[in-house]
Formats: structure tokens, sequence, C-alpha cells
């Protein structure tokens, strides 16, 4: 809604209600000495529902076409409710049926966001343009999970899987960043960023277990060089921080064996991160090196042995700290005037630093190669064939080894034109190869764990898309939400 010339207001509704039901079955097999001991059965039978609201309030003054302040007020609603049921079957080392069980997990977890941000833009002149901000972030949730088995026709409590518990996360930020242009060949930019956090997590049964305060400085540094209109170079360096999602703060539990279980982590921290970055621009092909270093990694799914309870936990950890050097070569290729290629290829060395025990750990190292290629066949004007291919090689996630992995899809598109719409046929993952295959072995905790996943089967989409209404109408203002960094950390 524009007030007057100069001054306009925005409003962003959103929202969704998203239910998803799930079958699974995991098969366990216990061998001692490559012999046969036992054998269990788990039908998994869950429900994720997730519901989501947001509204989104801008105002923008615009002093002159070179000089405005934005503010934005966000509100964000989400709600999961997870329930689980099981239904565990044993039998002995013949295969032989001994007996049933029936367990089940809950978890429900609504939260609540409040974002406040103001931004201020300004091109001084040709050659200069700053821009400065604040921010405030204000989140909570309450989650309450539990897990019961059912025993003697009664379902208990497992208290050591149950759980209460709500969190309060602050944020406060300022920053401030400049783009100056040196002359004809070089530009720069300049930035620093300040964020403050404080959290607060307390659990029903052991009282406030977060209580965590920090400051800290981000700054990032930019430079271009520019040779000529098609070749140019960049050097960059930035210091991030990378927040635990609230799916991986809030507890809930996932059995995947009787004595293996996903759990969320309460106590899991940020990361930060010191990142160098060169690359070399040639016409549409580019080639880019990058070294980080990364102080408290966050890893996903990482295993540990629950001594006390004699189970095996996978969730999310705090690594010491995770170095990557990778090398990136990307190019198009345009074979004829009816088949064009992008390519890419990346080699990455990965080293890590993970905890046995509080005061001991242990170090990892790999290479990997990752590549991928698309091609589009054109047909005519408003019919083309695509495929895309993708590669990735053996890496660690944290201190479990990924076996490689391969995936190709294809789709038909036909253009209708502007009146009509466009239909798309694809189909997902064509040879049904997109296997998800992990080993942790870690001989210091005489540990080796094997898991095999099938995320996804090859699937087929048929997707119909047409604009309605005309053309002449303006349209709505392209911009960000002041809460875009809040969304991401919601699962």
């Amino acid at each position: 809604y524009d007030f007057t010339d100069k001054t306009v207001m925005g409003v962003l509704l959103n929202g969704y209600d998203s239910r998803w039901a799930m079958d699974a079955l995991t098969t366990v097999n216990l061998t001692k000495n490559g012999q046969s001991e036992s054998s269990a059965e788990l039908l998994l039978d869950e429900v994720n529902h997730w519901k989501h609201m947001g509204i989104n309030l801008n105002l923008r003054h615009n002093y002159s076409k070179s000089k405005y302040t934005s503010f934005d007020a966000d509100y964000l609603f989400y709600k999961d409710d997870n329930p689980i049921n099981y239904t565990n079957s044993y039998f002995d080392e013949n295969e032989v049926f001994i007996y049933d069980e029936l367990a089940r997990s809950t978890k429900l977890t609504p939260i609540k966001t409040w974002v406040s941000k103001f931004d201020y833009n300004n091109q001084v002149n040709e050659n200069m343009k700053i821009e400065t901000g604040a921010k405030g972030a204000f989140s909570t949730f309450d989650n309450d999970a539990s897990v019961a088995n059912f025993i003697n026709n009664v379902w208990e409590i497992d208290q050591t899987l149950t759980s209460k518990s709500d969190l309060a996360e602050n944020i406060y930020a300022a920053y401030f960043a400049m783009e100056y242009v040196i002359n004809d060949h070089w530009s720069s930019k300049v930035g620093l960023r300040y964020e403050y956090t404080d959290s607060q997590l307390d659990t029903e049964t052991e009282g406030n277990i977060v209580d965590r305060q920090y400051g800290k400085i981000f700054p990032t540094i930019f430079l271009n060089r520019k040779f000529s209109d098609e070749l140019n170079m960049n050097l960059s360096y930035a210091k991030r921080i990378t927040r635990p999602t609230f799916s991986q703060m809030a507890p809930y539990v996932i059995m995947w064996d009787p004595d293996t279980f996903t759990l969320g982590n309460i106590e899991i921290q940020p990361a930060f991160s010191n990142s160098i970055k060169y690359d070399i621009n040639y016409k549409s092909s580019i080639f880019s090196l990058v070294y980080s270093y990364e102080d408290s990694s966050i890893a996903r799914f990482q295993i540990t042995y629950d001594t006390i309870n004699d189970r095996i936990i996978l969730r999310s950890e705090n690594l010491d700290f995770t170095k990557i050097f990778s090398a990136t070569f990307g190019t198009p290729l345009r074979i004829s005037d009816w088949w064009r290629t992008q390519n890419n290829i990346t080699y990455t060395k990965s080293s890590i630093r993970a905890f046995n025990s509080p005061n001991d750990t242990f170090d990892l190292s790999s290479g990997s190669l990752r590549a991928n290629s698309t091609s589009s066949f054109k047909f005519s004007n408003n019919l083309t064939f695509d495929i895309v291919g993708s590669y990735q090689g053996p890496r660690f996630s944290g201190t479990s080894k990924i076996e490689d992995t391969f995936r190709m899809d294809i789709g038909l598109h036909k253009d209708f034109g502007d009146r009509w719409g466009s239909l798309k046929f694809g189909i997902i993952d064509l040879f049904d190869s997109y296997d998800y295959n992990s080993v942790t072995d870690i001989p210091e905790e005489k540990l080796q764990i094997i898991r095999n996943f099938r995320y996804s089967y090859r699937s087929f989409r048929l997707t119909y898309a047409s604009n309605f209404g005309s053309s002449k109408v303006k349209s709505s203002r392209v911009r960000e939400t002041g809460s875009e960094e809040e969304r991401k950390r919601i699962n």
C-alpha cells in the first residue's frame, strides 16, 4: 500500500497445514563370532503433523532513489505433533517367533518467534554505498516428549526417554557494511556484525540446565579485481555463526531397534567458522578455492553408547573442530544449437576432531569428489528434455563415513504459451539407486555401527503451471522478510 510517493507499507501472510504418515520396517540381526543369536523386526507407524502461520509487516520510506529506510515486524508460529507407534517382534537364532511387544512415543512442540528488523541504505555517490541496521529475534518453544511401553496390559512411561522442556532464546544484532568502488578495476565491500545471544532452557525434572549468554563480532571482507568484461577474480573472508535448528534442540525419540534411539540434544551449541574464498570467473566458467575452520561444528546423527541404560544413541553433537579445503570447477558446454550442458566438479579434503569423552578426542580425515552434470535438449521452441546426473564420493559426516551415492533425474517440459501455461513430466531417481549407507567405526570405544537407509524410491511427477490474471497489473515488491534466518532453523 502506497501512503505517499515515498512511503510504502506491505503485509505478507503465509501458512500451511502439512501432515504425512509413514510405515517403515526395520530388521535387526544379532550375531556373535559370526553366528546368529537372535533377530527382531520393528514395524513403525508414524504421523508428523506440522501447522504454521506467519505474518510480516514492512514499512519502507524512500528519501530518494538511492536512500531509504525499512522496518520489518514478523510473527511466526509453528506446531509439530509427532506420534509414533511401534510393534516389535522377536525371533530366536532359527528365526522362530518368540513374542511381540508394543511401544509408542509422542512429541508435541509449539514454537513461537517474534522478529523486529530496521535497515538503512544509502548510495552516497557512484563509488560508495553504506548499509546499517539492527535486529532482535525472540523465540520460545515448549516441548513435551514421552516414550511408553505396553506391559501387563498397561502403558508404562519410560522416564529415561521422557521429558518436558521449554526454551527462551533472545538474539540482538547490529551491523554496518560499506561497498566502495576503488577504480575501474578494483572494488571492495567490508562489513561488521555484532550479535548477543541469551538462551535459557529448563526441564521439568532438572530445572535450568542451559543458561548461556555470549556476544560475538562477525567481520566480512570482499575484494574484486576486474581484468576485463570476461575475466575477474574475487577474494573474501567471513566469520559466521551456525545455530542448531529448533528440531535438533527440542527432545524427541525415534526407535530404530529395541536398543538404538535417535534423540534431540537440548545442550547442543552453535558453531563458529572462519573461511577464506578465492575464485576466478572467465565468461561463464568458474574456478574456486575455499578454506574454512569451524569450531564446535554441528554433526547430525552421531553415535554414542549410553552405558547406564545399555543403549546406542544417535543425535546431533558438537565436534571439537572441522577443517575443510575444497576446489571447484564449473563450466557450461554448448555442444550444438539443441544440446547444452552445465558441469561442475568439486574435490573436498576435510579433517575433524571429535570427542570420545569430554577430555578425550580423536581425529579423522578424508578426501571426497562430487560431480554433477545437467544436459538440456531443445527439440523445438516449446519442447525440451532434461537429464540431471549427480555423484557424491565417500565422505565423513562427523564420525560416520558415508558411502558414495549416485542419482539421475529426467524431465520432459512442454510450454503452451503465456495463456495456457506449461506441463512437465519428470522421473526422480531414474535407476532407483539413491541409498544412504554409513559406517561408524571407533576402536577406542569398541564400537562399530553399519547403517543402511532408503529414504525414497523412484518417483514420477506430473506438474502443470499457469499464471492467472492480467499481465498489466503492477507486481508486488520482491523482498525478504525480517525472519528468513529464523525460518531456516525450524527443521
